[in-house]
């Protein structure tokens, strides 16, 4: 919808009629609600539904079979089969558990027993032997399986033999963590989650599977919207000190070369690929207990609001729509309380701030910059 009402010149959409772009924009919802129905729907009825377990991700392909199938030839389940994954692993305080088929039953807790102990004990040894995989479910875990992360690089620097793997462990270490656990028990605002967490409300995983697919989509539209507002307000300073540089002119408009947008668009990439961690651990499940439902909501509003703003030629931040629309879904629950508001204000405090510090800042080094001695010139000192 964006590309075809934003109109992209270079392929000459801005030049289509109002009656091609609601066409176009009806005709690909069209197309993909076809293959929704004709592909997608009878896979997943049969799985959620009827629990066939047998079916592989592959299976999509056949889906119109599946309309006409009989559910009788389902097998049985196994015992202690998982049917879709608990999205609220290591985050679930309701004292519920998963069964096999996807629904919750009552258990026991035994957190603080000695057998919990032992458990814990053993994952930390377990985690101690990991190749610098980092996983952990405590603060104290994470520390002790960072320093063993350490030692194993320390190790491998001195054998040239394993560089190779020591660059992939450097390359990867970003999407190595585990970003679940450490939203919960690490870092300043790690304090007080669980409590946040059991305010919230525990949808059916079942129901969190099917939007952890629609989560999907609604990240790509989010990114996509992302990087029609966000990374243009860094492409147009950059290619206009080019267009300077290059010209020694300025122009109202001008075309933006194809390297800054793939430079802008690669630092992007390789900002969010190695550090994006460090963010989603300071956020998601410290700000209000995240679920793929949830994730859902925030995304389509983020990339709604982005997109309209881009339409308008407003320059938001979109790091800013997805922190309201995360607050928005965390007062759903029906309780205040079921957002972290000491995370809040220190955002909101963080965006105040940053105008300030930035002019200050770019005023100190630009007044260096004019007033510094250049090659080449002649001074004369007065008193």
């Amino acid at each position: 919808m964006l590309i075809v009402w934003k109109g992209a010149p270079n392929l000459h959409l801005n030049k289509l009629s109002t009656g091609a772009t609601v066409g176009s924009i009806f005709g690909v919802g069209g197309s993909a609600t076809i293959i929704y129905l004709v592909f997608i729907h009878p896979f997943f009825y049969r799985r959620l539904v009827h629990n066939d377990w047998t079916l592989k991700y592959y299976h999509v392909l056949i889906g119109p079979v599946y309309y006409f199938k009989s559910i009788d030839d389902i097998p049985t389940m196994p015992e202690g089969h998982q049917l879709v994954v608990d999205y609220y692993e290591g985050r679930r305080y309701d004292d519920e558990t998963v069964n096999s088929t996807g629904k919750t039953e009552d258990v026991e807790s035994t957190s603080n027993s000695d057998d919990g102990a032992v458990g814990k004990e053993k994952d930390l040894t377990e985690g101690a032997e990991s190749d610098g995989v980092v996983h952990f479910s405590n603060l104290e875990k994470a520390k002790t399986t960072k320093e063993h992360e350490t030692e194993l690089w320390k190790r491998l620097v001195k054998q040239p033999s394993k560089w190779p793997y020591l660059a992939y462990l450097v390359i990867s270490y970003g999407w190595r963590q585990d970003v679940i656990n450490s939203q919960s028990h690490t870092g300043a605002f790690g304090d007080g989650v669980e409590a946040l967490h059991k305010r919230a409300k525990y949808y059916d995983i079942k129901v969190e599977h099917v939007f952890s697919l629609l989560q999907a989509f609604t990240a790509c539209t989010m990114s996509f919207a992302h990087g029609a507002n966000d990374i243009s307000n860094a492409v147009g300073p950059l290619s206009t000190v080019y267009l300077v540089w290059t010209t020694n002119t300025i122009a109202k408009k001008t075309d933006v070369p194809i390297w800054v947008l793939c430079f802008c668009a690669a630092s992007l990439v390789i900002g969010l690929w190695l550090f994006g961690y460090r963010l989603m651990a300071n956020l998601g499940n410290k700000l209000i207990l995240q679920s793929p439902s949830r994730g859902f909501c925030i995304e389509l509003g983020t990339a709604v609001t982005t997109v309209i703003a881009t339409r308008l030629s407003i320059p938001i931040s979109t790091t800013q729509c997805a922190i309201g629309a995360t607050v928005a879904v965390g007062l759903c629950n029906l309780d205040f309380k079921g957002c972290n508001w000491k995370m809040v204000l220190y955002i909101y405090l963080g965006w105040i701030i940053t105008l300030p510090c930035a002019g200050i800042i770019a005023g100190i080094i630009c007044g260096i910059v004019v007033n510094a001695p250049r090659w080449g010139g002649v001074y004369e000192l007065t008193a």
